[in-house]
């Protein structure tokens, strides 16, 4: 069975104990649509465990539908063949997927969203009315390699910058080069995903401005693990034999002296990345710009948390990927910057 509409997803679970097998990003946004119509479920997931969330095997017998939660078209039959015999299962359309994002962006951003925390643009215009709500549209793509650069908020001269969430050539968007580029400066460039990682470092072995780590920004250090789970990477506390043991590190304890520029793109764990860099902030009020995508309550928690810090940082709301949503960013700098 395929979901085709909000309207298919409501029904299929009508009544039934549900489980949505997936904890990445379609997966999240599922369970924001189910909480928002007040349904309760519980998440599956093969690496995994947690508050709510249970391997394929524990669920056996104890759910009535399964969501195959995944935008990995890979994935889907392996998931499938999985759980089919434990529950009636369901399989959801790339279609619904975008609906489903789009309702729960919505909804937090109705009930939540404070625009007096940004300044002025067309895409916060956009947003007030109803872009989010499907109202209104609003479109700008200025291509992957300056998707992190707003106006004057760019890497210049001789920026130092720290690059979280690196990538690499293979993969088409590898930031840390155009950065490279753009300054004389040192750039620091975090990944942790070990495959990515590898190709990272054969990416900038002759540059010499660029020092690669295979680290994780967080607001805390120890040991974590990277998993790329139903189409989404990203770090957990449980680890798994599939898993890969990663650094966690705050990047006030990592990198010394000033930084100028701070790109973060890191599957949702900007904000507490942030919170890890809280004495580079204050210090040096370095140019940012943070994905706010990964997780609707990004949209408020990450300016909330910039202004908290009282040092003077002025934000811009953006989505300059030509997406829905995927590619909303925040943009922030300081007027008193020295």
């Amino acid at each position: 069975m395929i979901l085709k509409s909000a309207e298919d997803v409501l029904e299929f679970v009508a009544d039934c104990k549900v489980a949505i097998y997936g904890t990445g990003r379609v997966g999240k946004t599922l369970g924001e649509f189910l909480s928002y119509s007040d349904m309760k479920f519980c998440y599956i997931d093969d690496f995994e465990k947690g508050d709510n969330i249970f391997m394929p095997n524990e669920i056996k017998g104890d759910v009535d539908r399964i969501i195959i939660a995944t935008g990995d078209k890979s994935n889907r039959e392996r998931m499938l063949e999985t759980v089919q015999n434990f529950a009636q299962c369901a399989l959801l359309s790339m279609d619904i997927i975008d609906v489903l994002d789009r309702t729960a962006y919505y909804e937090y951003f109705r009930d939540n969203f404070d625009s007096s925390l940004f300044e002025p643009n067309e895409f916060l215009t956009a947003l007030q009315n109803g872009y989010l709500k499907g109202e209104t549209e609003y479109v700008n793509r200025v291509g992957l390699m300056n998707c992190y650069y707003y106006e004057n908020i760019r890497v210049t001269g001789n920026d130092v910058v720290v690059d979280a969430g690196a990538s690499c050539s293979k993969l088409k968007d590898n930031t840390t080069l155009k950065f490279a580029e753009d300054t004389t400066g040192m750039v620091h460039a975090f990944e942790p995903a070990p495959g990515i990682y590898e190709n990272l470092l054969e990416d900038v072995k002759d540059i010499a401005n660029v020092t690669a780590y295979d680290l994780a920004l967080s607001d805390s250090t120890g040991d974590s693990f990277f998993i790329e789970s139903s189409g989404s990477s990203r770090l957990m506390d449980y680890g798994h034999s599939k898993c890969t043991k990663v650094d966690m590190v705050k990047l006030d304890d990592t990198v010394s002296g000033k930084v100028d520029f701070i790109k973060m793109d890191i599957e949702g764990a900007e904000l507490s990345a942030l919170k890890g860099s809280e004495k580079i902030l204050k210090t040096y009020k370095p140019k940012l710009a943070i994905c706010i995508y990964h997780k609707p309550e990004d949209m408020m928690t990450i300016p909330r948390y910039l202004h908290s810090l009282g040092v003077g940082y002025r934000i811009w709301i953006e989505n300059n990927e030509g997406h829905f949503w995927m590619g909303a960013k925040i943009f922030a700098a300081c007027d008193n910057r020295n």
